[in-house]
C-alpha cells in the first residue's frame, strides 16, 4: 500500500525527534527491504541525527540504521562517521549478524574507517565459531572490497567455508561473494596463502555453483557466471570443462540453461544478438556489463590454458563480446548513442571497444602473454570509460552496479602494432602490464 508507507514516511520526517532510536532503525530497515527509497527523509535522518543521539542507539540499531542506507544505495559520510565513532564501543556486545550488516554496509557504501574494519576483524576472528555460512561470506567479501582483508582473517574465513557442510548452505549471492573476495586474494595475497586455502575454497565454489546452476529453481545471471570465471582466470585455475559450461550458460540465458549452444538452426552470430538483447532486457546497462565481464575472463581462460579444443566456445565468446559491446555504444534498436555516453563518452567507448575487440587472435590461434596482458588492460580502460560515464551523469544511480577493474590500472596508449610472436594479435610489447600468476 503505497499511501500507508507515504505516511509513516511523513511521520518520520516530521517527528523524528520523538522517536526512539529502535523505532528508527526499525522504520528505516522496513523500507529498505522494500526498496522505498525517500531520499529527502534519509537526508533528513542522516543530517539530524548527531553523536550525543546515537549514543542512545544499541549496536543492533546502529547495524540496521547503517544496512538500511546500504541497500537503498543511499551514502552519507557524515552519519557513518559518527556511526562509526559509536560502534567502537558497542561492537563487543556485537554477534555474527550485526558484525556482518557493518561489516557489508561500509564496504557497499565505500566507507572505510580503519580503526573500524580493525574492530571488525578482531571480533570475527573472536566470534569466529558463531558465524554462520552466509555471515562469513559477507565478511569476506566486505573486507575483500575495500583491500583490508589481513591474511590471517582470510585464511580464517576461507578456511570455514571452504568445509563441506559450509558450502551447502551458501546461496547464489553468498556464493557470488565468495568468488569476488577469492579475486581479490589473488591479486593481494600471498601465493603461498592461495595455494593452501584460496584454490580448495574455490573448487568448493565452482561445484556448489555448478549444481545450483543445474537446478531448475534458480537461474544464474551474467553476473554469477563472471564472478566464477573472473575468479578462476585470477587464481590461475582454468578448466576447459567448466569454461565450456559457463559459456553455454552465458549464451543460453538464466531461463534456458538446458540447451547446449546454439542449435544448428541457428549461428553464433543470432544466437550471440539473442542473448544480448534479452539480457538487456532484464537488466539494462548493468547486465551487459556483466556479460561483457564473464565473457572476457571465459575467453581470456581458454587463451591461458592454450589447448587445441574450445574452438566453439571462442567463437560463442568472441561473438558475445562483439556484439555486447556494440550494443553498449550504439545501443539496442537504432544508431542512437545511450544517454548515459553522450557528450562525447560515446567516443572514448567506441575507440576502447575498438581496441579490446580487435586483437584477439583468430582461425583458432593461440594468444601470447603480453597480448593477454594488453587485452585485459583494455578491458579495464573500457570499464572505466562506462563506470565515468555511469557515476558522472547520476551519481545516486549506482557506480555500485559497474564491475569494478580486476587489477590496477597503469594508463598508456593502445598499440597498435602487430604482436612479434606467432599469435597474430595486437598491441604485444609496449609497456604491457604483467599478467599474475
Amino acid at each position: 500500500d503505497q499511501s500507508l508507507w507515504a505516511e509513516i514516511c511523513t511521520e518520520l520526517f516530521h517527528h523524528l525527534r520523538h522517536q526512539s532510536p529502535q523505532n528508527i532503525s526499525l522504520v528505516l530497515n522496513a523500507l529498505a527491504r522494500i526498496s522505498v527509497h525517500d531520499p529527502v527523509l534519509l537526508d533528513h535522518v542522516a543530517n539530524t541525527l548527531n553523536a550525543a543521539w546515537l549514543c542512545s542507539f544499541n549496536v543492533q540499531d546502529l547495524a540496521l540504521l547503517c544496512n538500511s542506507y546500504a541497500r537503498l544505495s543511499h551514502p552519507s559520510e557524515r552519519l557513518f562517521a559518527l556511526c562509526a565513532a559509536e560502534l567502537l564501543w558497542k561492537l563487543p556486545d556485537s554477534g555474527a549478524q550485526e558484525i556482518a550488516l557493518v561489516a557489508g554496509s561500509c564496504a557497499k557504501l565505500r566507507f572505510y574507517e580503519a580503526t573500524l574494519f580493525r574492530h571488525l576483524a578482531h571480533l570475527t576472528l573472536h566470534q569466529l565459531d558463531g558465524f554462520g555460512p552466509r555471515h562469513t561470506a559477507t565478511v569476506l567479501h566486505a573486507f575483500a572490497r575495500m583491500d583490508a582483508s589481513p591474511p590471517g582473517l582470510f585464511r580464517a574465513l576461507a578456511s570455514r567455508l571452504a568445509a563441506p557442510d559450509a558450502a551447502r548452505e551458501l546461496g547464489v549471492a553468498s556464493l557470488t561473494q565468495a568468488c569476488f573476495a577469492i579475486e581479490c586474494a589473488a591479486l593481494h595475497q600471498d601465493a603461498s596463502l592461495m595455494r593452501e586455502v584460496g584454490r580448495p575454497l574455490l573448487e568448493v565454489l565452482a561445484r556448489r555453483l555448478l549444481a545450483i546452476g543445474r537446478g531448475p529453481n534458480t537461474p544464474l545471471e551474467p553476473r554469477h557466471i563472471g564472478a566464477l570465471a573472473g575468479a578462476c582466470l585470477q587464481a590461475g585455475a582454468q578448466s576447459q570443462r567448466l569454461v565450456i559450461i559457463l559459456t553455454q550458460w552465458l549464451l543460453s540465458g538464466p531461463q534456458l540453461k538446458h540447451e547446449a549452444g546454439p542449435s544448428r538452426e541457428r549461428s553464433v552470430q543470432s544466437a550471440a544478438e539473442e542473448a544480448v538483447a534479452a539480457a538487456e532486457t532484464r537488466g539494462g546497462l548493468a547486465t551487459l556489463l556483466d556479460m561483457v565481464d564473464a565473457a572476457a575472463a571465459l575467453r581470456e581462460s581458454l587463451d591461458r590454458m592454450k589447448l587445441h579444443g574450445g574452438q566453439e566456445e571462442e567463437q560463442i565468446l568472441q561473438e558475445l563480446l562483439a556484439v555486447a559491446l556494440r550494443t553498449l555504444v550504439v545501443g539496442a534498436k537504432g544508431n542512437v548513442v545511450p544517454q548515459h555516453l553522450q557528450q562525447g563518452r560515446g567516443v572514448a567507448l567506441h575507440d576502447g571497444m575498438t581496441a579490446f575487440s580487435v586483437g584477439f587472435p583468430r582461425n583458432g590461434q593461440s594468444m601470447c602473454d603480453h597480448c593477454l596482458a594488453c587485452r585485459l588492460h583494455q578491458k579495464k580502460v573500457l570499464f572505466n570509460v562506462l563506470s565515468a560515464s555511469v557515476c558522472d551523469d547520476d551519481p545516486g544511480a549506482g557506480g555500485y552496479l559497474i564491475p569494478e577493474p580486476r587489477l590496477p590500472l597503469h594508463p598508456r596508449p593502445y598499440d597498435d602494432t602487430r604482436c612479434s610472436s606467432d599469435c597474430g594479435s595486437y598491441g604485444s610489447g609496449k609497456g604491457a602490464i604483467a599478467m599474475p600468476t
